[in-house]
């Protein structure tokens, strides 16, 4: 089975700090990163429309001062790393 990531505008997972943190604890950041993107497209069976950075898919993208790769809780911390958020092709 693999893991998916609820999306992160839910009162859930805005409310899960402790959730995250254990789960940072035993994923690697690429196996976190690919469950809140690429394997929930698959699960919704949108793959190549979402979850993923290609022409013609939908993408909303958070700009972060850090490597996700290197540090996952860069992520957890945005009024420390956040720097921009695109939504839709605009930057708010």
């Amino acid at each position: 089975m693999k893991p998916a990531c609820p999306p992160s505008n839910t009162p859930t997972v805005r409310a899960s700090t402790w959730s995250t943190a254990v789960i940072c604890s035993v994923q690697p950041p690429a196996d976190i990163l690919r469950a809140a993107t690429t394997t929930v497209a698959r699960l919704l069976r949108m793959e190549g429309e979402i979850g993923t950075l290609a022409v013609g898919a939908h993408a909303d993208l958070l700009v972060v001062d850090g490597d996700p790769l290197d540090d996952i809780r860069v992520l957890t911390r945005p009024e420390q790393h956040l720097r921009h958020v695109i939504k839709a092709g605009a930057v708010i």
